[in-house]
């Protein structure tokens, strides 16, 4: 039997044609060799050069090990297996999209020529992928997308002039990701995730829409202690019009500036009394409060403003600037997020945390 079994793993071909005729004649013998001894390559075995890993790591940006599997699934083509690791990197998206991504950023831009502006949120697991550069890259690359593409993208209906975009359509667009030239902002996502090995989540956008008026002003601010303005964990945009020969519109411009600041940290909800939902007005009064503590909490111009040092409201501020520069000045509109809002963190226990994520890079 030894004999016969050295013959078969020197005849291959042969013992695939012997088995399947003695399978013919229900004899397993052969079959079972057939089964258990091949001369089919291991993939694992594939000697990959250097050089094609660092050529697909350049194109992909995926980890090196992931490289070299790949290009052993492959046959050391490059293109295929950039391929592969896209649908790799799907499998582990879905993989971890049940995992609760509570931290992030948010990212905002500004297109003073087009006077238009784009906040939006992208979640990750941990605060360490949030400020890595990768993360904050790719962030800034849908923000730009979503702006300069903002005409075609799908607008859920929202009070005021800042509606909320759809996110589907964001991830549509094109872009150009690294070395790998043009792809979807969905594949791009999908390759982040397989290189940072997190859930990460386009969760929110909003826009203000382009202008043509002459009188539109927007300004946009994230909190970030490097003072960057468009990447932080707090953001806004406000849009505001004025009306009259304005007299200094660099002074209108600071004024937009200092509202966008204004509206990161004092966190108004509305404009004005008038734009309170009723039932927030109901409620209060079912608890038999006074509707000031609402106007106070809410309203933006009824706050009493960061920037003023006289202590007046924000809608006070405004009416002394609009009289110095001969103008009206009107808050059109505004929009802050802050990461993780409105999320449930789960709270595990440390051990099985970190077990659970070393079986989701498997």
């Amino acid at each position: 039997m030894f004999k016969s079994i050295q013959f078969a793993l020197r005849n291959s071909n042969t013992i695939r044609s012997s088995s399947r005729l003695l399978n013919n004649n229900n004899n397993g013998y052969l079959s079972g060799v057939n089964r258990f001894f091949t001369t089919e390559p291991n993939t694992a075995d594939i000697k990959v050069p250097t050089t094609l890993i660092m050529e697909l790591r350049k194109k992909s940006d995926a980890p090196l090990t992931d490289c070299k599997v790949a290009l052993q699934n492959c046959e050391l083509n490059v293109e295929r297996a950039v391929k592969w690791l896209l649908e790799k990197g799907k499998a582990r998206a879905n993989k971890l999209q049940n995992r609760v991504s509570a931290e992030g950023i948010i990212s905002v831009q500004v297109n003073n020529d087009t006077k238009s502006a784009v906040i939006l949120e992208i979640n990750s697991e941990t605060d360490f992928v949030s400020r890595g550069e990768t993360f904050r890259t790719l962030a800034k690359l849908i923000t730009t997308s979503s702006l300069n593409n903002v005409s075609t993208i799908g607008k859920k209906s929202s009070v005021g002039c800042v509606p909320e975009l759809e996110i589907d359509q964001i991830k549509s667009n094109k872009v150009v990701f690294g070395e790998d030239g043009e792809m979807t902002i969905d594949e791009a996502l999908i390759r982040t995730i397989s290189k940072l090995r997190e859930n990460l989540i386009l969760r929110r956008a909003a826009v203000i829409e382009p202008s043509n008026k002459s009188n539109v002003i927007v300004s946009g601010y994230a909190h970030d202690p490097q003072g960057t303005r468009e990447i932080g964990r707090l953001g806004s945009i406000v849009k505001i019009e004025y009306e009259g020969e304005c007299n200094d519109i660099a002074a209108l411009k600071t004024l937009a500036d200092q509202l966008a600041v204004h509206i990161v940290g004092v966190s108004p909800t509305v404009v004005g009394i008038q734009d309170i939902p009723q039932e927030m007005l109901d409620e209060c009064a079912k608890n038999k409060k006074h509707p000031g503590s609402l106007y106070n909490e809410h309203c933006l111009l009824e706050q009493s403003f960061i920037s003023s040092s006289d202590g007046d409201s924000v809608k006070q501020h405004i009416e002394k600037l609009a009289k110095k520069l001969n103008c009206t000045i009107t808050v059109k509109g505004f929009k802050r997020y802050e990461v993780g809002q409105g999320i449930e963190k789960k709270v595990e226990n440390y051990a099985d945390e970190v077990m659970g994520k070393i079986n989701a890079s498997k």
